[in-house]
Formats: C-alpha cells, sequence, structure tokens
C-alpha cells in the first residue's frame, strides 16, 4: 500500500518533470522566436524608414508603404504577444524553482494556471486569425 502510494507520488513527479522540461524547451524556442522577430522588426522598421524617405508619386509605391506599414503592425502585435508569452513562461519557470513539486495543492495550482495559459493562447491564436481574415478580406474588396 505505501510502496504504490510513493511510487504513484514518483510517477506523477517524474510527469512534472517532463512537464517543466517541456516548458523550458518551448521557452527556448520562444526566445529564438522572440530574437527573429525583433530582427524582422528592425529590418521592417529600417525599409518603413527608407520608404517614408522616397518621393511618393506612384500609387505602386504608396501600396508597398501601406502592405509594409500593415506588416510591421502585425510584427509588432505578434512580437508583443510573444514578450507576453515568454514572460508567462519565465512566471512558470519561477514557480517551478521556487516550488518543487513536492505538494499536490502546488502540481494543481500549476495545473490550473497551465490550462489557463493554454486557454489564453488559443483565443489570441483566434483574434490573431481573425484579423488575418479581415486586414485580407479589406485588402480584396479595396483593389
Amino acid at each position: 500500500e505505501k510502496r504504490s502510494f510513493v511510487d504513484h507520488f514518483a510517477s506523477k513527479l517524474q510527469q512534472l518533470r517532463e512537464t517543466i522540461e517541456t516548458y523550458r524547451h518551448e521557452l527556448d524556442q520562444m526566445r529564438q522566436e522572440r530574437l527573429a522577430l525583433e530582427r524582422m522588426l528592425s529590418r521592417l522598421h529600417d525599409q518603413a524608414r527608407e520608404l517614408s524617405k522616397m518621393h511618393m508619386s506612384t500609387s505602386d509605391l504608396e501600396s508597398k508603404l501601406s502592405e509594409l506599414a500593415g506588416r510591421l503592425e502585425r510584427t509588432v502585435r505578434g512580437h508583443r504577444m510573444a514578450k507576453l508569452l515568454y514572460k508567462n513562461y519565465e512566471s512558470v519557470k519561477l514557480m517551478c524553482e521556487r516550488h518543487p513539486a513536492h505538494s499536490q495543492a502546488l502540481i494543481d495550482e500549476l495545473e490550473a494556471k497551465l490550462t489557463q495559459d493554454a486557454s489564453f493562447i488559443t483565443e489570441v491564436q483566434q483574434k490573431l486569425r481573425k484579423n488575418i481574415f479581415e486586414s485580407h478580406d479589406f485588402i480584396a474588396n479595396n483593389k
């Protein structure tokens, strides 16, 4: 009976460690994505500055500037979301480091927070899809 409980607890602990490792891996990926987004943001800022300095006599140049401004806004929003997600993962990592898994209450709290984060991520993804669809629809209707 006692051995079974210890084995069960050890199994739960191992699962939690694997989950933490998975989230650490995802955190590393998010850091890399954030750096890539920052580089892309910088390139887009440079492109937008260059285009704004050009003479905007043709509608072709104006549409390209508008497209880049839209891309810049989407990139800024994506970067903002990536920073928020990074902050959330950092909070989870910090909580895991401060409170190692030895209490079922802590495990339950962590699972609740992860579920909440997953719901938030899903909601943000839906909003992004909607915004992308609306922007494509707007572009298609205004050509």
